[in-house]
């Protein structure tokens, strides 16, 4: 059913989230068979490529330097959104200097 409207397993699972948190809260009982596509979750391999324009915005609207010079290598070194989310302080060197 999900393949003939054209969902994905994630979009589906997604859509239906929200309807499954409605009757839990409400205390309902909900009842979804085993196997079924709404409970998986199939891990993305897509990946998003900013075009320059969305770049300079974001840019833009960084709050300080340290965002700022993030986003200009991200810019230089070609990233994808992907290496952008992998991003972790440790990773980082010293930007007080």
């Amino acid at each position: 059913m999900i393949e003939e409207q054209g969902y994905a397993i994630n979009s589906a699972r997604t859509y239906t989230l929200g309807i499954l948190q409605l009757f839990r809260f409400y205390e309902m009982t909900v009842t979804i068979s085993v196997g079924s596509d709404v409970s998986k979750t199939v891990i993305s391999t897509k990946d998003f490529v900013p075009n320059p324009q969305q770049l300079r915005k974001m840019y833009q609207v960084a709050p300080d330097l340290r965002s700022k010079l993030i986003m200009s290598l991200g810019k230089d070194l070609a990233w994808r959104i992907g290496d952008f989310l992998s991003i972790t302080k440790d990773v980082l060197p010293d930007l007080e200097q």
